[in-house]
């Protein structure tokens, strides 16, 4: 029993045995390396040296039944020990083992060592940042001739996997070496799995083929070089998860150093042939590799990288080249994937911009940074679009940037009711996105943009929500908010009978409708005027062929505080709709000057109108201006479709300037004499004397008819009796 600087030794056994003149034998039972090597201080000769070096870089472990026979005499020493638990590191490459066990017999020319160490640890940066766990078997011969020590060892053996020989030779700092391995392809991916080596840990990766290399290394202390060959044949991949299939895959890549060669090969991805070749760049000193392969990528290898369902939404095939550039310090760590295509002979089924033809070549620019830090998003051109494209948690998170889209885009794989296409946006032009699909075939959508454009009209902070059944989309909120108008609505598109028809349901506000109309494009139309109007109904295809032409639905407007300007060549469509064509046509059919009442355009306290559109005709039912001047009725049809008018017009003058209405009916010379007439006979005199209701000769009655461009506006009875 014993206690040293580093262990308690109990019932151990020590045997030393010196021999005159013939060296000494040393058997021990149990002693620690740290204590072995304190040891090796009583012989000081060349032998003592010579296992020092050995337990340079021996931290740590023990020795169990070790026999050393004439130690004193190097060409006859003999010895026979088992380890374990030996710890090795090399500190300034950070290199550690931990848990090498095994045993050793022979002499200082000749012997073996035999590993068996089934929970070995490695820590190395090149292999992860955390100490991996090896099963190694190995038998090692050595020996040792002319100053050389040659090694070798057959079926080295990690994991029961992966299996090396062995050649080595090492003479005055030069190390000679070779080592080969051969085997199934799916072991080294065991082994990569098991080892966690940088990242490369799959489930879903099948794996077939076999595999041969051959590293040599000449004066590699030195040098640090290495070349060989790498073999491979009969290769398959298969990613369970993304379906895709690489098979077929034959090649021989010779290097040397960090340069890289390949012959050039085939191979068949998605069972389209591709071919394939591997070659080094060096550029300012700074070595990169990259995989080279031309072929088609057909329609199918799209929609399942993308998991898209619609079998129509793409078809075809298109040939494209295919670049993957990784370098020597970043492999497993960052690699770079790049496809180009023209996409002719690939036809695309989707909205506005998106769409092309079979025959049609717009250029595709695909790239992926593969990064271990996991911000690996995928880079698109298309056309005019630019695209940062990630998969995150199932859901793709795309980046837009084009002329026609900017934003944001949440798209899930699985589209429901609890997972929304969500749509946050600082443009939208909906003129280039069109869609000839069924309304049920459009997703769940939550969408929100700064502006949209649709045909001439910009629309500010817009939100649109929007639920797929099975026949229809349903517009569950709709809503823009500009700086002088807003609307909110709901609605839905439907499908029945090979027909698709919309329905709609608006209420429009604004505090300046003529600043409204402006921004909408009907610049000098209305002046101020607040307003609150109502459009409900239906019309034939889908939202965005909305006309009132083909409207069936009713029109309700509720406005005061504005003035009807003179309707200008901007503003006539909208115009004659509403009849505010008759009205702002009216003072120009007044003979006298009444510029007080009518200057650039018609006044108004108020405007109230209720209009019903049918297979179309829009009819008025009313339409009813009053203000200082009086009060003006518009009733009647308007056909939209050959552009006429059949309408009535009631104007009523403010009775206290009973002169507009005798100027309105008469006019020149005469109508003045008639306008004196009836301000001071009949209002004076006879509404007193006469009892003559002067309430019933208020009104004049006007036909509007003929066409929009020139209809004809005349008067068809003077003085009407009408109840003001």
């Amino acid at each position: 029993n014993i206690t040293t600087l580093y262990h308690k030794y109990i019932n151990n056994k020590f045997f030393l045995k010196l021999k005159e003149n013939d060296g000494a034998d040393l058997v021990i039972n149990n002693i620690q390396v740290n204590d072995f090597k304190s040891i090796l201080n009583f012989f000081p000769n060349m032998l003592s040296k010579k296992i020092t070096k050995v337990f340079k870089y021996i931290e740590s472990g023990e020795i169990n039944t070790a026999n050393f026979i004439d130690l004193y005499k190097t060409k006859k020493t003999k010895f026979l020990f088992s380890f374990k638990n030996i710890k090795m590191m090399k500190k300034d490459d950070k290199f550690v083992v931990n848990n090498l066990s095994g045993n050793s017999a022979g002499n200082f020319e000749r012997g073996f060592l035999k590993v068996k160490s089934p929970d070995l640890g490695v820590t190395h940066p090149k292999l992860s940042d955390k100490q991996q766990p090896f099963d190694v078997k190995a038998l090692i011969n050595y020996q040792f001739k002319k100053n050389n020590l040659y090694l070798n060892t057959k079926d080295l053996s990690l994991n029961n996997l992966l299996r090396l020989n062995i050649n080595a030779s090492f003479n005055r700092g030069k190390l000679n070496f070779r080592a080969t391995s051969s085997g199934e392809v799916e072991s080294l991916k065991e082994t990569f799995k098991k080892y966690n080596i940088k990242n490369i840990n799959n489930d879903d990766l099948v794996l077939s083929g076999k595999y041969y290399i051959d590293v040599r290394g000449k004066n590699y202390l030195k040098k640090k070089n290495l070349y060989g060959v790498f073999e491979i044949s009969k290769i398959g991949i298969y990613d369970k998860n993304s379906k895709l299939s690489l098979t077929n895959l034959n090649t021989r890549v010779n290097f040397n150093g960090s340069h890289l060669i390949s012959e050039k090969t085939k191979f068949y991805f998605q069972k389209n042939k591709f071919d394939l070749i591997i070659n080094t760049d060096i550029l300012e000193g700074k070595t990169k590799y990259f995989i080279q392969a031309n072929g088609k990528v057909g329609a199918q290898l799209i929609k399942d990288f993308l998991k898209i369902k619609d079998q129509d939404i793409i078809r075809g095939e298109s040939f494209s080249k295919i670049r993957i550039y990784f370098t020597p310090k970043h492999l497993f760590n960052k690699i770079n994937f790049n496809l180009i295509s023209d996409l002719k002979g690939v036809s695309i089924d989707i909205i506005g911009p998106l769409r092309k033809s079979i025959d049609e070549r717009k250029l595709l620019n695909v790239t992926y940074s593969y990064n271990k830090t996991g911000n690996n998003k995928i880079r698109v051109f298309f056309e005019k679009y630019k695209m940062l494209v990630a998969l995150k948690k199932n859901v793709w998170n795309l980046d837009v940037d084009s002329p026609y889209l900017r934003g944001n885009i949440n798209w899930p794989i699985n589209n429901s009711k609890e997972n929304y296409v969500v749509a946050k946006l600082q443009y939208l032009n909906m003129n280039k996105f069109n869609y000839f699909s069924k309304p049920n075939e459009l997703p769940y959508l939550d969408l929100a943009s700064k502006q949209v454009k649709v045909g001439n009209l910009h629309l500010d902070n817009v939100e649109v929500l929007t639920v797929p059944t099975k026949n229809s989309l349903i517009f569950e909120r709709f809503i823009f908010n500009n700086v002088y108008l807003s609307m909110s609505g709901t609605g839905e598109w439907s499908y029945n009978n090979k027909k698709t028809e919309t329905f709609f349901d608006a209420k429009f506000e604004s505090d300046n409708l003529g600043r409204a109309l402006k921004s909408l494009g009907y610049h000098g139309l209305i002046h101020k005027g607040k307003i609150k109007s109502q459009l409900v109904g239906a019309w034939d295809g889908s939202p965005d062929k909305f006309k009132f032409s083909n409207f069936d639905g009713n029109l309700t407007i509720n406005s005061n505080n504005g003035e009807v300007l003179q309707v200008t060549k901007e503003t006539k469509t909208i115009g004659q709709l509403l009849g505010l064509f008759s009205i702002s046509a009216l003072p120009k059919r007044l003979s006298l000057d009444f510029s007080d009442f009518f200057s650039t355009g018609l006044k108004y306290d108020d405007m109230v109108g209720e209009l019903s559109f049918k297979a179309g005709k829009a009819d008025t039912k009313k339409l009813i201006l009053k203000g200082t001047f009086g009060e003006i009725r518009l009733t009647g049809k308007t056909d939209l479709i050959t552009e006429t008018y059949d309408q009535t017009l009631l104007f009523i003058p403010d009775l206290s300037s009973t002169s507009l209405i005798t100027g309105a009916v008469v006019g020149g010379p005469v109508g003045a004499v008639a306008a004196i007439f009836y301000d001071k006979f009949l209002k004076e005199i006879g509404e007193k004397a006469l009892g003559i209701d002067t309430q019933k000769l208020a009104a004049i009655e006007y036909s509007v008819t003929g066409p929009w461009e020139k209809p004809e506006v005349k008067v068809t009875e003077s003085f009407k009796p009408i109840l003001n």
